[in-house]
């Protein structure tokens, strides 16, 4: 498994702030000490910047090991408790009609999109006719679609009462004039600027809806031609999957866990055993890495008086 780079920077923005916060009050702390040169000024960055590193990784490590938990106690066959993590694991189904993708037409439970335009230009160092190429993505759309979902478990059927994270069900060959043809549709009260785009978004992640249809049109689309990137991912219906969010007795149902995770549901493709057994190696990986950068951040601290006495 490789190491899930989005969701633990989902989960850990906040976190991530924080202990920037701390490394610059520990740079800044550092260059006012008495042994403080050069020498031992850059060396105190990389030590704190080693340190913010390994407590970034390490907490995500700990919220995919808080997942393997949760799903490791349904196999188990524990009774969830309100308010807490849990898992479900089984086939996706909506209790209406499944929604139409608007780029691949395929039917699904949920569904995400953006459009992107790229642009490439090239810089040339003096008389050369050489120089450095630069690649610029700029977004066009974006959207969040959701039918009334749930998990058929061997126990009955959950609903999914809340948008969940699609990151591995990223479809194949969008169709450009389906999607040029969507686009035209949308109506004028899709069109949106950031601030608006950034809290409506911040509320779809956090609430609990049943249903959504929601689209984000910040520009219109100038040509569609080979320079628009198209990105789709559809959660289909009859998929064996294990989502994991909040459970509620009532229902019974999986909310958000953004409040307190900054994320949506995961939902991961496969058997509960074989899911946990893949965020287990991912966030082993993460404790790795984790390990390594505080090691050698604290190995860094520890050499600094010594480097001082030396130089």
């Amino acid at each position: 498994m490789t190491i899930p780079v989005q969701r633990v920077l989902q989960r850990n923005l906040v976190f991530l702030g924080i202990t920037g916060a701390i490394g610059v009050a520990g740079i800044a702390l550092n260059a006012s000490l008495p042994i403080a040169g050069m020498g031992t000024t850059l060396l105190g960055a990389l030590a704190t910047l080693l340190m913010i590193c390994g407590m970034f990784t390490g907490w995500g490590s700990y919220l995919l090991g808080q997942d393997r938990r949760a799903v490791q106690a349904f196999v188990r066959g524990e009774e969830p408790k309100t308010g807490h993590l849990a898992a479900v694991g089984g086939k996706v189904s909506t209790t209406g009609d499944p929604l139409v993708a608007p780029f691949t037409g395929a039917t699904g439970a949920a569904c995400e999109y953006t459009v992107h335009r790229v642009t490439r230009s090239r810089r040339h160092s003096g008389s050369s006719s050489t120089g450095t190429s630069t690649r610029r993505r700029t977004i066009h759309l974006d959207g969040r679609h959701l039918a009334p979902t749930a998990i058929e478990t061997a126990h009955g059927q959950v609903q999914i009462a809340a948008l969940p994270s699609l990151e591995e069900f990223v479809s194949e060959d969008p169709d450009v004039e389906r999607a040029r043809e969507f686009v035209q549709a949308l109506p004028e009260s899709a069109r949106c600027g950031f601030f608006r785009y950034m809290k409506e978004r911040g509320r779809v992640n956090r609430g609990n809806p049943v249903t959504l249809a929601k689209d984000w049109w910040f520009r219109p689309v100038p040509s569609w031609d080979g320079a628009i990137e198209l990105d789709e991912r559809v959660l289909p219906v009859g998929a064996e999957v294990c989502a994991i969010g909040v459970w509620n007795a009532e229902g019974p149902r999986l909310e958000s866990p953004y409040r307190w995770r900054f994320s949506r549901i995961s939902m991961e493709p496969g058997q509960p055993d074989e899911v946990a057994t893949r965020i287990g190696e991912g966030a082993y990986q993460l404790a790795r890495v984790s390990l390594w950068c505080l090691g050698l951040g604290i190995a860094c601290y520890a050499v600094m008086p010594l480097w001082y006495l030396l130089s």
